[in-house]
């Protein structure tokens, strides 16, 4: 934090941005108000571990929340984080004691920008394989843990088989459902291993190969903020699959950008089924859907709609100063 301190002192800064509302928060918006720069700091996550809620226990947490109100302006990632920010505000954990710490006056509501994540865009999309009926590939990729739904997905995959007998279905990642997952697959008489009916190759290096050699990208969780792992698979053009659920809804338009369903074996595996008898239509809303992502979520347009949030605070603060 010294350190920090001593580097914004040596250096002319016209706006500050801070990833997590932790240690860096603290010092940086204390030197944007000392030496009069907007400071604009993203809360990374949200629930019991996230940005609000370490602020209840760790160390040093409770003032760093006090001094995080005099922030420029919060950028959300999602709208459970801006719940969160907009909570602590209204209850006073990040009320100032000493209004003097702050140059200029603090505002009564925070000022929160909805900001996305974003991806890069590859500069080859997806493309379906010439044999791909023989033996049709599904993706998962992400934790291995409860909220992900993988066990809806095994449920499903039973029945996605009785139409397609050679499908594959591969779960990318690590987590503590792994040994749970194994063992429900083979109790539903699903062999589990390398080119078997479900493989578990755990955490790999080269993810994009793996999706560029697959058929359908499947995203099954009760709970997502903003999934990466979806964003990347729209942004290849993949047709996809995921559950009809608010962090999904807000990147995939059914029927246009890929298939969502309800949270059940029965939908998810009927979906899977219909993204493969309708292929054509299938890659045709997996290029709508890297469209989109062009549009709204790319690393480009993201940088596009910071650059104007920065430009809006430091134009702002100019006038305030002059």
């Amino acid at each position: 934090m010294r350190n920090l301190r001593r580097w914004l002192s040596a250096h002319e800064i016209d706006l500050a941005y801070v990833s997590m509302l932790k240690h860096d928060a603290y010092v940086t918006i204390g030197s944007g108000a000392r030496r009069g720069f907007p400071v604009v700091v993203r809360p990374e996550g949200a629930g019991a571990t996230g940005d609000i809620a370490w602020q209840g226990w760790g160390r040093f947490g409770r003032r760093i929340g006090l001094r995080c109100r005099g922030a420029s302006a919060f950028v959300s990632i999602a709208p459970r984080i801006e719940a969160e920010l907009e909570q602590a505000w209204r209850s006073g954990t990040m009320r100032p004691s000493r209004l003097e710490e702050y140059r200029n006056p603090t505002p009564s509501t925070p000022r929160i920008v909805s900001l996305p994540n974003g991806v890069p865009l590859p500069e080859i999309p997806w493309q379906p394989r010439s044999d791909w009926r023989r033996a049709p590939r599904a993706v998962f990729v992400g934790r291995l843990a409860a909220e992900k739904g993988l066990d809806r997905l095994i449920s499903a995959w039973s029945e996605v088989r009785t139409e397609y007998p050679g499908a594959q279905l591969l779960l990318l990642g690590e987590g503590p459902m792994r040994a749970q997952l194994e063992s429900q697959a083979r109790a539903a008489g699903l062999a589990v291993g390398a080119g078997q009916a479900i493989e578990m190759p755990g955490a790999v290096a080269n993810v994009e190969t793996i999706l560029r050699a697959s058929d359908l990208f499947v995203l099954p969780s009760s709970e997502e903020a903003m999934s990466i792992a979806l964003l990347e698979a729209m942004a290849l053009a993949m047709p996809l699959v995921a559950t009809d659920i608010p962090g999904n809804r807000r990147l995939v338009e059914h029927g246009v950008h890929g298939r969502l369903c309800a949270l059940n074996p029965q939908a998810l595996a009927a979906a899977i089924r219909e993204q493969w008898t309708d292929f054509a239509h299938a890659v045709e809303m997996g290029r709508a859907a890297r469209r989109h992502v062009d549009a709204h979520y790319s690393i480009r347009a993201v940088a596009r709609q910071h650059l104007e949030l920065f430009r809006t605070l430091i134009a702002e603060r100019k006038r305030t100063i002059s």
